[in-house]
Formats: structure tokens, sequence, C-alpha cells
């Protein structure tokens, strides 16, 4: 069982066969290959959980289909709304591309506690938040 820490992040795994499955991401340095979503314990830094992105019309656990979420919400909850981590006090880090407000709110609901980079530009941040202006090194915390 991990740490009460964990840390969900995405990788590409570089491919550069033919592949239904195949991303492309051109900021990375592999621009194609296969993404995948780990759950790890950033102490020791093993992987504890992890799943290959094979698409956006992909099931999700439990056989429900998460079509309403965008893939950045339904991958965290993928991997960590298991019966494993639910209501024991975890602690989930990740960075910007997953944070969300939506994201936290569900994460609470199920005993999660969330810390995350916020980009302020996106459409789902709360209108009082965008509106701040922030030099290197400043820090705001927001709570509702």
């Amino acid at each position: 069982m991990p740490e009460q820490n964990i840390s969900v992040d995405e990788s590409l795994m570089l491919f550069k066969g033919r592949l239904l499955m195949k991303q492309c991401i051109p900021q990375k340095r592999a621009r194609f290959g296969i993404k995948i979503f780990f759950v790890c314990e950033p102490k020791s830094g093993n992987a504890w959980d992890f799943f290959i992105y094979t698409g956006q019309g992909e099931e999700r656990r439990g056989g429900e289909s998460n079509s309403q979420k965008p893939i950045s919400h339904a991958s965290v909850t993928k991997l960590v709304l298991c019966p494993e981590l639910i209501g024991k006090g975890y602690v989930v880090f990740m960075d910007r591309w997953f944070s969300s407000p939506m994201l936290f709110h569900e994460l609470q609901h199920h005993s999660f506690g969330a810390c995350g980079t916020v980009n302020l530009r996106r459409k789902v941040i709360p209108k009082e938040l965008q509106a701040t202006t922030m030099k290197k090194g400043d820090v705001l915390c927001y709570t509702s």
C-alpha cells in the first residue's frame, strides 16, 4: 500500500510504429508514442497503479462512461477511486493539466485531499481567481 501522499502524472512512451492508439504531443521530446497515466508514491518513486490511454471512447472502471468529463479528470478518478484508497486519508498531488475545481470537489467527496498547480486561463477556474495577477514565486490558496 502506498504512503499517505500519492502523485498522479502522465508519460509518453516513445513508439514510432503503426498503432491506432498512438498519441502525438508536439511539446514532448518524444512526440509520438503511447500515453500512460500513473499513480505513484513520491517517497519511494514506485508506481502503484497505471493504465494505458487507448482513446476518448474507452470504458471507465465500473463499466460507466465518463464522456462528459475531460480525460484529465477521468484519468485521475480512474486511478485513485478504488476500494483500497477511498476513505483512508490519501492526499493526491498533480500538475496543472489535471487540476480543476470539479475534480477537487469529487476527490473531497471521497475523503481525499488534493493539491496541484493551476492554469488560471482554463475556463473551469472561478472568475475571482482568474482576475488575480501573480508574479513568479507568489502563492495563492483557494477554498470553497
